[in-house]
């Protein structure tokens, strides 16, 4: 019978967890990273909707890994959220604009029209 006192052997903390998740997020920027400087090698065209999904990843992965109780100055928490928030606002702009434009990226155009 499993007791609450004694939670079973393989269970994670708190910050374990947000450890790991952290860890898998910088994974994921990883490998899109090498998958964008490989496509630019091989079309020679950046893609910046990736690039600002890179950004947003980032992004998320920094508030995710935010702990308000160990910063070293706690006045400026507030500050440091507010701008983590324009930035989030920011890339949303970014990425809603080159969705709408048709994402195309730097060294492309479109069928009939020259650069």
């Amino acid at each position: 019978m499993i007791s609450l006192n004694n939670p079973p052997p393989l269970l994670l903390e708190n910050h374990e967890l947000t450890n790991l998740l952290g860890v898998f997020l910088l994974i994921l920027i990883g490998i899109e990273l090498l998958d964008t400087i490989k496509a630019y090698f091989k079309e020679n065209v950046i893609h910046f909707e990736i690039v600002i999904l890179l950004a947003i990843v980032a992004i998320a992965r920094k508030v995710i890994l935010l702990d308000p109780a160990s910063a070293p100055q706690p006045e400026f928490i507030g500050m440091e959220l507010i701008g983590i928030g324009v930035v989030v606002i920011g890339l949303a702009g970014a990425y809603y604009l080159i969705k709408k434009a048709g994402g195309l990226g730097v060294g492309e155009h479109e069928e009939g029209r020259t650069p």
